[in-house]
């Protein structure tokens, strides 16, 4: 690369770096608790920038402070995956990869690893029926059943 080339190229990534931390502050997250009292809106950065009670709140008494923390928390998860979401388009798999291993992976990337447990899934093959092993063996499978002039 030529040094004009090389100050193009630094031009545009502080330029993307600028747009980024711009559209970065401006991600937030918003959630509401199960009964709809609480309602909590917090930044990426995890900063709580509104709190709406419902008039009705009042009647949770000393688990009105529990509502209002899992409203907090849903509301900085649902921030930081919209973070992840806007930095990883322009950043990259590589970077965003790299910043996930030292922040922490995205929270949708957590949800479904909940979902779908390592231990299942890979069942092992001793969990599968012979029936089925019958009819998935691909060394078996006669091709020409797919012929269309049968």
């Amino acid at each position: 690369m030529s040094t004009p080339e090389l100050i193009a190229s630094a031009e545009q990534q502080r330029a993307q770096a600028a747009e980024l931390e711009r559209a970065l502050a401006t991600v937030t997250g918003t959630a509401t608790s199960a009964d709809g009292l609480v309602e909590a809106t917090v930044t990426a950065r995890g900063r709580l920038v509104g709190l709406r009670l419902h008039p009705n709140s009042v009647r949770l008494g000393p688990t009105l402070g529990e509502e209002i923390v899992r409203a907090a928390q849903a509301a900085a998860e649902q921030a930081n995956q919209r973070a992840y979401n806007v930095m990883a388009p322009v950043l990259g798999d590589e970077l965003t990869a790299a910043i996930e291993a030292v922040a922490g992976p995205a929270p949708e990337r957590e949800r479904a690893a909940e979902v779908v447990p390592v231990s299942t899934a890979f069942p092992d093959a001793a969990t599968h029926s012979a029936e089925a092993d019958d009819e998935d063996d691909v060394f078996t499978f006669d091709a020409s059943t797919l012929r269309s002039d049968r």
